[in-house]
C-alpha cells in the first residue's frame, strides 16, 4: 500500500446546518476491499452550490452531494485511465463511492466502468473549470428546450445557474434576455458586469417570449402563471429550479421525469418542459465551452474572489441561515496551515 496507505487530511462535516472542520484518516486498504478502483484527487477548487446550503439545512433527503462541484489534481490512481498530475472535474450524477469535495483529499472509489463516467479530465485546474457540472445542467436544459418559435429566450432568476444559462445561450447566437423577480440582483449584474440584455420590469413586458427558462431556487405556480404570461403562443416554459413535492407534486414529477407537458390558459396554448441533472454528454460540452477563452472570462467574471479553506467554512456557516449571495463563491482547498 505504500505511503498512501493511512492518509490524514481535513474535510467539511455537516450537521442540522452547521459546519465544522474535521479532520480524518482514509483506510485506503478498507476501500480497496469493496472497490476495483481508486483514484485520489486533491481538489483545487470546489464551488459551493445552493444544493450544498439546501442539503446543509436538511432540505434534500437523500441526497449526498455535499460539496460536488470541483476541479482538481489526481495524486494517486489504481485507474490506468488517471494519472498522478491529470487535472479532472467531477461528473456527481455516476453513482461512485467518494469523499465530499470540500477537502484536501477527495477519493473516488468503484469499477473501471463507474470512474470513466465519474472523472473527465480537463486541460488545467483553473477556478471556472469547478463550474462544468452547473454548466453541463445548464446545456443539458437548452437541449431539453424544443421550442421552434424564432425569438427571444427569457432566463428568470438572475442566480449563478441563470448567469450561466444567459451565457451559454448568448455563445450559441440566440437571442435571450434576463430577468429576476427582485431588481436588485440585476442591478448588481449589470454593475458588475455590465454588459447584458435585462428586463427590468416583468408586470409590462409584453408577451413576446419563444421561452421562458425558470432557474429560480425553488419553482411555484406562481411563477408558472407570470411566465405564461411573457409567452407567445406555442411558447414553453422550461423548469430547471428545483420544484417541492409536497407543495405541488404534478409539477415536481414533470421536471423529475423531464415531461412535456401541452397547457393552456387564457386560451393560450404553451408547455412545460421538465430538466433535470446532466448526461455525459453535456458534461464533455461543457468543458469545451469553459477552454474557450472568452466564454470562459464571462463566466469568471461572476466569481468572487476565491475563498481560503477557513474562510470556506466560515461562509457556509453564514450561508446556512442568510439569504443566497449575488456572487459565486469558490474554496480553494489547498491547506492554510505551513
Amino acid at each position: 500500500m505504500g505511503e498512501l496507505s493511512v492518509l490524514p487530511y481535513r474535510v467539511y462535516r455537516h450537521s442540522r446546518g452547521s459546519i465544522a472542520i474535521a479532520k480524518t484518516l482514509l483506510q485506503r486498504q478498507s476501500l480497496a476491499e469493496r472497490h476495483e478502483h481508486i483514484v485520489l484527487v486533491r481538489p483545487t477548487f470546489t464551488g459551493i452550490c445552493s444544493a450544498d446550503i439546501r442539503e446543509m439545512r436538511g432540505e434534500r433527503p437523500g441526497r449526498n452531494d455535499f460539496g460536488h462541484e470541483v476541479v482538481g489534481t489526481v495524486v494517486h490512481s489504481t485507474h490506468d485511465r488517471y494519472a498522478p498530475g491529470d487535472r479532472v472535474v467531477l461528473n456527481p450524477f455516476q453513482p461512485v463511492e467518494r469523499e465530499s469535495a470540500f477537502a484536501e483529499t477527495m477519493y473516488v472509489a468503484g469499477s473501471a466502468r463507474a470512474l470513466d463516467g465519474a472523472l473527465f479530465k480537463v486541460p488545467a485546474d483553473r477556478m471556472e473549470f469547478s463550474a462544468a457540472e452547473p454548466l453541463a445542467c445548464v446545456i443539458h436544459a437548452a437541449r431539453q428546450s424544443r421550442c421552434e418559435n424564432a425569438g427571444t429566450r427569457l432566463v428568470l432568476g438572475a442566480g449563478f445557474f441563470g448567469y450561466l444559462l444567459y451565457r451559454y445561450l448568448e455563445a450559441r447566437s440566440v437571442s435571450v434576455a434576463l430577468g429576476n423577480r427582485t431588481r436588485d440582483r440585476l442591478d448588481h449584474l449589470v454593475g458588475a458586469i455590465g454588459d447584458l440584455c435585462v428586463v427590468h420590469d416583468l408586470d409590462s413586458c409584453p408577451d413576446t417570449f419563444a421561452s421562458v427558462f425558470l432557474t429560480q431556487a425553488t419553482i411555484s405556480r406562481r411563477d408558472i402563471d407570470a411566465a405564461t404570461r411573457l409567452l407567445r403562443p406555442d411558447g414553453e416554459i422550461v423548469l430547471f429550479g428545483a420544484i417541492d413535492p409536497d407543495e405541488d407534486e404534478p409539477l415536481y414529477l414533470a421536471r423529475k421525469n423531464q415531461e412535456r407537458i401541452e397547457c393552456s390558459q387564457d386560451g393560450k396554448r404553451y408547455f412545460l418542459q421538465g430538466t433535470l441533472d446532466a448526461t455525459s454528454r453535456d458534461l464533455r460540452d461543457a468543458i469545451k465551452m469553459l477552454a474557450l477563452p472568452d466564454f470562459s472570462r464571462s463566466i469568471a467574471a461572476i466569481f468572487a474572489p476565491p475563498l481560503t479553506f477557513e474562510q470556506g467554512a466560515d461562509h457556509l456557516r453564514k450561508r446556512a441561515n442568510a439569504p443566497r449571495s449575488y456572487q459565486k463563491y469558490v474554496v480553494r482547498m489547498s491547506s492554510d496551515e505551513p
